[in-house]
């Protein structure tokens, strides 16, 4: 198993997030973190503004915010600026689908 800084991890959180509301056990699931942690990355994240969470089905669900957005967007400039080579190991891929 290849380490992932907790940079790493909450923005690979962001990058599913892009794509559609998700519970946390379904986040956990897709990002390969335990469900504890994932929680903890979650309160994180929504204190920082970056996500925010409704209902769906009776279910509570985690957004991205146009914070989060605009981070997630930033750190992918950044990571393609310093021309970093993303390391395979990830479900979701690494800053963005191109590296």
């Amino acid at each position: 198993m290849k380490y992932r800084s907790s940079l790493l991890i909450y923005m690979e959180v962001l990058k599913v997030l892009i794509d559609g509301p998700m519970t946390a056990t379904r986040l956990s699931q897709v990002v390969n973190v335990h469900y504890d942690r994932t929680k903890e990355i979650l309160s994180d994240l929504k204190k920082g503004n970056m996500i925010a969470t409704t209902m769906q089905d009776n279910n509570e669900v985690y957004v991205i915010t146009e914070e989060g957005l605009v981070l997630r967007r930033d750190f992918e400039r950044i990571w393609a600026r310093l021309r970093l080579p993303w390391r395979e190991g990830s479900r979701s891929g690494g800053p963005s689908e191109s590296n």
